[in-house]
């Protein structure tokens, strides 16, 4: 039974891209941008670009082993989801894998040590040209290497959906992870990341004072709540409206 799984899944991933032009967005998300939209990294910390262009930053560091919603489509059923490492590096947690539900049913796990899907590595269990893209259901992902052959970034795309970009820092086994287009997402999508993306999850109000830091401040409404921002260099990001870490528990707790 074992290997005829591994020949299922082998078969399964050596299809190659041939999907048709992306659809236009009529899911009410904002249009696609060059630069990742929404991005989670670090210990963790995450940043989210409006359909205004303002963006908010905040820090969020759930348990050790836990799961976190990143983002969650109920209409699609598409999930991706960040698992905490267990244990922490120099006080810090970080973000160990980054996993994905996919409409069809796929199920693919990203970690620093590879591509898994359930148990089965994919690097040991088949041959396949890193330059190529890799179907697996209806989940397609290149991997991009650096010229000394480790890994630079991995793009995943779901057929007529969303794209994505994962990067990993082998030394802190922590992982990175960004939406680079938001096409296919309803208005309904969810998740830590997801609750932003959507056109007017949120407004930022600049109040034009001062707080004691000298930082200007503002209030960010999302979903029926006032959280206070204050901007500054959010982790050498400039110019970030950046949201205290409890009113953004607040926020996730409501939903």
């Amino acid at each position: 039974m074992k290997l005829f799984k591994l020949a299922f899944f082998g078969a399964t991933l050596a299809q190659r891209n041939n999907k048709s032009p992306r659809p236009g967005n009529k899911n009410g998300s904002p249009k696609y941008e060059p630069d990742e939209q929404a991005v989670v990294y670090g210990d963790p910390h995450f940043m989210v670009t409006g359909d205004t262009g303002e963006r908010i930053c905040f820090d969020f560091n759930p348990e050790l082993g836990s799961h976190i919603n990143l983002l969650s489509d109920p209409k699609t059923n598409l999930h991706v989801s960040g698992i905490i490492s267990d244990e922490m590096i120099k006080g810090k947690t970080f973000i160990h894998e980054i996993q994905f539900m996919s409409p069809e049913g796929g199920n693919l796990r990203f970690n620093p040590d590879g591509v898994f899907v359930r148990s089965f590595s994919l690097k040991e269990t088949m041959q396949y040209d890193y330059k190529e893209p890799i179907r697996f259901m209806d989940i397609l992902f290149t991997e991009h290497r650096n010229a000394d052959g480790t890994r630079e970034k991995i793009t995943v795309e779901i057929d007529n959906g969303p794209k994505f970009l994962i990067k990993a820092k082998q030394v802190r086994g922590s992982m990175s992870f960004g939406i680079e287009d938001t096409i296919g997402l309803s208005d309904k999508t969810k998740g830590i990341l997801g609750s932003f993306i959507h056109e007017g999850a949120f407004h930022v109000l600049d109040l034009h004072t001062v707080g004691e830091n000298g930082e200007q401040t503002a209030v960010v409404i999302s979903q029926d709540l006032e959280l206070s921002a204050t901007k500054h260099d959010f982790h050498r990001n400039h110019d970030c409206w950046t949201i205290p870490e409890e009113e953004i528990a607040v926020l996730f707790t409501k939903e």
